[in-house]
C-alpha cells in the first residue's frame, strides 16, 4: 500500500510542480503588451471578427485569418475578446495556459513509454523553459503553436491508452484521440504530420511486440524448409499406416512391433502438425492486429487528405506560395541541409534566438561543423544497424522519422512565406528530440525490466548534475531572451541589432522610431539596411524622413532621387511600408513648406494616382490643389466632405476658414475692380 500511495504522488506532484514552474517561468510576460505591427493587429487588435456571434463564428471556419486557415485558434481569440477586450493579460494568460498543458500532456506520454518519472519530469522542464520556446508562448499571435500542440498531444497520449488497453478487442476506434487531431489542424496546420506519427508508433508497437516480425531471407527460407519437412513427415506417418494395415493379417509380430513405431511417428507428426496450425494462428493473429491498426489510421488519413488541400489553396491565395518555389533548387537543397542541422543544434545549444523572423541561411556555423554534424549521424547509424538490426528498426529508425516528419512542412523543401527557420517551427519537432534523450538516459541508468539500476551511484549523481546545470542554462537563457518582449519598440530593436536581420524588421522599426522622434535610431535603420542588406532606395528613404524633420529643402533632392525606384516597389506590390506615398507627401508638404505651388499640384497629382489612398486623403489633397489654383469654392467643397469623415479633425476646420477667408478676399478685390 505504501508503495501504491508514492506511485500515486508521484503521479500528480510531478506534473502539479511542472505546471507551477512553467507558470512561474513566464509569469514576467503576462503584463507585455500587444505587438500591433506586426501580427497581433491581423488576429486582434484590428480584427472586425472577434465578437462572439453565430456569423463570426461561420466566417472563421470559412476564412483564412493572416494566411493561415486556424478556425479554433480564432475562437479562442474570440474568448479572450469577450471577457477581456483588447488588454494583453487574458490573451498572455491563455497562451501560458495551452503551453503548460503542452508540458503535462509531454510528460504523460513520456510515461506511457516506461521513462522514469524524475527523468520524464527533468526532460520536460527543459523543454518548457528552453529559450525556443519563449517566441511561441510569449508572443500572442502564437497562439497557434501552443493550441495545435497541446491538442497534437492530447491526441498521441489518448491513441496509444487506447491502444495499450484494447489489444485484444475489436473495437479499438480511439474516438478522443481522432477529435484531438481534428483539434489540432484546426489549430494550426503543422498538425498535419499526426496520422503518420502514430502509424510510426503502430509499426514500433508491433515489431517490438513480435507481432509485425522483420524476417531475413534466410529466416524465411529456413521457415519454409520446417513446412517441408512437417509435411514430408507426415506423409510418411499415413504410408506407414496403410503399409501396416495391409500387413496386419499376415504379420501380427510385425504389427505389434510397427504399432510403437507408427504411434510414435503418428504422435511426433500431430506435434508437428500443432505447431503448424499455432504458427498460422500467430500469422492470422498478426495479420488481424495488422488490419485493426489500418481500421483506426484510416479516418486520421482521410481528414489530412481533405485538410491539405485547405491548407495549400489558403497560402497560395496570399502569394506565401509561388509555382517556383516548387522546384527544387541547389539553394533549396543547401537550405533543407542546413535547416535540419540547425533545428537540432539550436534545440540542444540554443546560441541563436533571434525573435519574429530569421534571414534566409545566416549561420553562426561553420560548414565544416555541418559537415562533421552528417558524417557523425550516418556514421552512429551504419554502427547501430550492423550491431543489432532490430533495435535499429523498432526505435532509431521510428525516433528519426517522427522528428524529420514533424520538419517536413517547414525545413524548406517547400518554401511558405519568407522565412527559412525560426524558433517557433521548432515547438512540435523538439518533442521528440527530447523524449529520445529521455528514452537514452532511461535505458542507460534502468535495466531492461526497471529492477535494477544499471549505474553507479556516483554515475548516476554526476548524470544528475549535468542535468541540473542544463536546466539551470536554460532558465537563464529563457529569462533573458524574455526581457526583449515588453514591447515592439524593444523586440524590433533587438531583431535588428542581429547579423543580416530582414529588411522588414529594419522597416518596422524605422517606422515605430519616426513616431518616437527617435532620430538617431532612424538613422541606426538606414545605416543597417544599406550595409546588411544593400538596400540603398530604403536608406536613403528613412536618411531622408530624418533631414525632413529639420531642413525640409535640403530633404527635397533625396527624395527626387528615390523617388523612381521606390515607384517600382510600389507598382510591384513590395511596398508593404508605403514608401511611395509616404515619399510624395513629404514632397507635397515639403514644396508647399517653400511656396512652390506649381510643384506642390505635381506631386499631388502623382499621389492622387495611387490606388491605396482613403477617401478623406482624396477629399483633402484635392481640396489643397484647388486651392493653390485659387479655386477656393471648390477647395472648400472637397474640405467641407473630409470634414464629414473626420468631423473633429480641427486641421480641416482651419482650412475651410483660411478659404473663406480667400475667397472673401477675392470676392472684395473683384468688387472694388469693378
Amino acid at each position: 500500500m505504501p508503495h501504491i500511495k508514492a506511485i500515486k504522488n508521484k503521479n500528480l506532484i510531478y506534473p502539479l510542480l511542472l505546471g507551477i514552474i512553467t507558470f512561474s517561468a513566464y509569469s514576467i510576460s503576462i503584463n507585455y503588451q500587444f505587438l500591433g505591427c506586426f501580427d497581433d493587429n491581423g488576429y486582434i487588435t484590428q480584427n472586425m471578427h472577434l465578437t462572439f456571434t453565430f456569423d463570426n463564428i461561420k466566417y472563421w471556419f470559412t476564412h483564412a485569418c493572416v494566411g493561415c486557415y486556424l478556425p479554433l485558434t480564432m475562437l479562442s481569440y474570440m474568448f479572450d475578446y469577450a471577457i477581456w477586450g483588447f488588454n494583453s493579460f487574458g490573451y498572455h494568460l491563455q497562451n501560458i495556459f495551452w503551453h503548460i498543458v503542452v508540458v503535462i500532456t509531454v510528460y504523460k506520454c513520456f510515461r506511457l513509454f516506461d521513462i522514469k518519472s524524475w527523468i520524464a519530469f527533468f526532460i520536460c522542464l527543459i523543454f518548457a523553459v528552453h529559450p525556443q520556446r519563449v517566441e511561441s508562448v510569449v508572443w500572442i499571435s502564437e497562439r497557434k503553436d501552443v493550441l495545435c500542440a497541446a491538442f497534437y498531444f492530447l491526441s498521441i497520449y489518448f491513441y496509444i491508452k487506447k491502444t495499450m488497453s484494447c489489444s485484444s478487442k475489436k473495437n479499438t476506434f480511439p474516438i478522443l484521440s481522432f477529435i484531438f487531431f481534428i483539434f489540432a489542424i484546426f489549430s494550426k496546420p503543422m498538425a498535419v504530420s499526426l496520422p503518420i506519427i502514430l502509424l510510426i508508433y503502430e509499426w514500433n508497437r508491433l515489431v517490438a511486440s513480435g507481432e509485425w516480425r522483420v524476417r531475413s531471407k534466410k529466416q524465411r527460407a529456413k521457415n519454409k524448409e520446417q513446412r517441408a519437412v512437417i509435411s514430408e513427415q507426415w506423409s510418411v506417418a499415413n504410408k506407414d499406416n496403410d503399409q501396416l494395415t495391409v500387413n496386419n493379417k499376415l504379420f501380427i509380430t510385425q504389427r505389434d512391433k510397427s504399432k510403437g513405431k507408427r504411434e510414435k511417428t503418428y504422435n511426433q507428426s500431430t506435434i508437428n502438425n500443432e505447431q503448424l496450425i499455432e504458427s498460422n494462428q500467430q500469422i492470422n493473429k498478426s495479420t488481424n492486429q495488422q488490419i485493426n491498426t489500418i481500421r483506426r489510421l484510416i479516418p486520421f488519413f482521410i481528414v489530412l487528405a481533405i485538410f491539405i488541400p485547405i491548407t495549400l489553396i489558403t497560402q497560395s491565395n496570399i502569394g506565401a506560395i509561388k509555382s517556383s518555389n516548387s522546384i527544387l533548387s541547389i539553394n533549396r537543397i543547401f537550405s533543407v541541409i542546413y535547416n535540419f542541422f540547425w533545428y537540432f543544434s539550436q534545440t540542444l545549444f540554443p546560441l541563436e534566438n533571434t525573435p519574429i523572423y530569421y534571414p534566409h541561411i545566416i549561420s553562426i556555423y561553420s560548414v565544416l561543423e555541418i559537415i562533421i554534424f552528417y558524417l557523425s549521424i550516418i556514421i552512429l547509424l551504419i554502427v547501430l544497424y550492423i550491431k543489432n538490426r532490430k533495435v535499429f528498426l523498432s526505435y532509431v529508425l521510428p525516433l528519426i522519422s517522427t522528428y524529420i516528419l514533424t520538419l517536413l512542412p517547414i525545413i524548406g523543401i517547400l518554401r511558405i512565406g519568407s522565412t527559412d527557420h525560426a524558433d517557433r517551427y521548432s515547438y512540435i519537432p523538439s518533442v521528440f528530440i527530447w523524449f529520445s534523450i529521455g528514452l537514452f538516459i532511461n535505458k542507460l541508468i534502468y535495466s531492461k525490466n526497471q529492477t535494477k539500476i544499471l549505474l553507479t551511484k556516483k554515475r548516476k549523481k554526476e548524470l544528475i548534475l549535468i542535468l541540473v546545470f542544463y536546466l539551470i542554462t536554460v532558465i537563464i537563457l529563457n529569462f533573458n531572451y524574455q526581457k526583449y518582449w515588453p514591447n515592439q519598440y524593444i523586440l524590433f530593436s533587438y531583431a535588428a541589432s542581429k547579423p543580416k536581420p530582414i529588411p522588414n524588421i529594419l522597416c518596422i522599426l524605422g517606422d515605430i522610431a519616426i513616431t518616437k522622434n527617435d532620430y538617431s535610431k532612424v538613422l541606426f535603420v538606414a545605416e543597417k539596411l544599406e550595409k546588411e542588406t544593400k538596400n540603398n532606395s530604403l536608406s536613403a528613404f528613412y536618411r531622408a524622413s530624418v533631414i525632413y524633420r529639420f531642413d525640409r529643402k535640403k530633404a527635397i533632392n533625396l527624395l527626387i532621387q528615390i523617388l523612381y525606384s521606390l515607384k517600382l516597389r510600389s507598382d510591384n506590390n513590395l511596398d508593404r511600408h508605403l514608401f511611395y506615398p509616404r515619399a510624395l507627401r513629404m514632397l507635397i508638404n515639403s514644396f508647399s513648406y517653400t511656396g512652390n505651388k506649381q510643384q506642390t499640384i505635381k506631386y499631388i497629382d502623382k499621389l492622387l494616382e495611387y490606388e491605396k489612398i482613403n477617401t478623406l486623403d482624396i477629399n483633402l489633397l484635392r481640396g489643397t490643389r484647388a486651392e493653390y489654383k485659387n479655386n477656393y469654392k471648390k477647395a472648400i467643397s472637397f474640405y467641407k466632405q473630409a470634414l464629414k469623415l473626420a468631423p473633429d479633425n480641427i486641421h480641416i476646420q482651419n482650412k475651410i476658414k483660411t478659404c473663406l477667408s480667400l475667397e472673401n478676399k477675392k470676392n472684395s478685390i473683384i468688387t472694388n475692380s469693378e
